[in-house]
């Protein structure tokens, strides 16, 4: 007996980012106040941040990167951060977790693409 199988198969291969999660920059030490900074030039369109970093970005694990992170970032680093969800993973290990989940998307929204603008793709 013989026959064709038609489908799709999806594997899910976790990402290899490794990292502290809030350390984008990647600078040896701590997390620094210039790793809020580059979140904040990312969601205002002035630097481009790679699917690792966009991982490393999202200190409150929303599936977000925004200014929000940003500021979680700034309190971090002057000993303020109040909030809790941030709190228990910045500076932390990115969990294996966080590996399968998608790529957090920047500024809360997917991009615009406007197939007849290919400044758009």
């Amino acid at each position: 007996m013989s026959g064709t199988c038609q489908g799709t198969i999806t594997i899910e291969i976790p990402s290899t980012c490794t990292g502290l999660i809030g350390k984008v920059t990647q600078q040896e030490g701590d997390v620094y106040i210039v790793d809020a900074l580059f979140i904040a030039q990312a969601t205002v369109g002035t630097r481009i941040l790679t699917d690792c970093q966009l991982r490393l970005a999202d200190v409150n694990g929303d599936g977000v990167v925004n200014i929000t992170d940003a500021l979680f970032i700034a309190q971090y680093t002057v000993g303020s951060l109040t909030n809790t969800a941030a709190l228990v993973r910045i500076n932390k290990p990115i969990p294996a977790s966080d590996l399968l989940k998608p790529v957090p998307i920047l500024n809360g929204a997917p991009p615009t693409v406007n197939p007849n603008d290919p400044s758009t793709w």
